[in-house]
C-alpha cells in the first residue's frame, strides 16, 4: 500500500501540469489557471501518503473498539488543520489551504500511529529489503517520467490539434 500510494503521489507531482491542462485548460481557463491548479494538485498529493496510511491505521483503532480515541484524533487533527489553513491562507493563498490540508493529514497520520503504537508501526516497516525495493521503484518512476514527459506532451498536442 505505501507502494502504491507513493508512486500516485510521485506520479501526479510530476505529471500535475499536464494532467491539469488534459483536464481542464480550454476555454476561459487559461496557462496561468493551469499552472495554479497544477500547483495546488501536487500540494494536495503530498498529503496523499499520510492519509493513505491513516485509514488503514484507523481501521485498526476501530477493530480494538476504540472508536473515542479515533474520534479524538479526528478532532485534534482537524483543529491542527484549521489553524494550519488560518495561518497559511493569508501567506500563501490558495496553495496554503492545500498545504494546511497535507499538514492535517500529516497530523492526524502522527496522532494515528501513537494511538498504534510507534513500536508496533516500527516492527511493521521494518524490512529493509521492502524499503530498497520501493525506493528503486520509486527512483526508477522519477526517471521513466523524466525520460517520457516530453514524449508524452507531444503525443498530447499532435492528438489534441489532430481532432481527437
Amino acid at each position: 500500500m505505501v507502494g502504491v500510494l507513493l508512486f500516485c503521489s510521485i506520479g501526479g507531482i510530476m505529471l500535475s501540469k499536464e494532467i491539469t491542462e488534459l483536464l481542464f485548460e480550454r476555454g476561459q481557463f487559461s496557462p496561468k489557471d493551469t499552472l495554479i491548479t497544477s500547483q495546488v494538485f501536487s500540494l494536495y498529493l503530498l498529503g496523499l501518503l499520510p492519509f493513505g496510511l491513516t485509514k488503514l491505521f484507523s481501521l485498526w483503532l476501530y477493530a480494538k473498539l476504540e472508536q473515542k480515541k479515533a474520534a479524538k484524533i479526528s478532532l485534534i487533527s482537524l483543529f491542527l488543520g484549521l489553524a494550519a489553513s488560518l495561518s497559511l491562507m493569508p501567506l500563501l493563498g490558495v496553495l496554503g489551504l492545500a498545504l494546511a490540508n497535507s499538514l492535517s493529514g500529516l497530523f492526524l497520520f502522527v496522532l494515528t500511529i501513537k494511538a498504534f503504537g510507534f513500536q508496533a508501526f516500527l516492527g511493521i516497516i521494518k524490512p529493509l529489503k521492502l524499503w530498497l525495493v520501493i525506493l528503486f521503484l520509486a527512483c526508477a518512476e522519477i526517471l521513466l517520467l523524466l525520460a517520457f514527459k516530453s514524449l508524452i506532451t507531444h503525443l498530447y498536442l499532435f492528438y489534441y490539434f489532430q481532432g481527437f
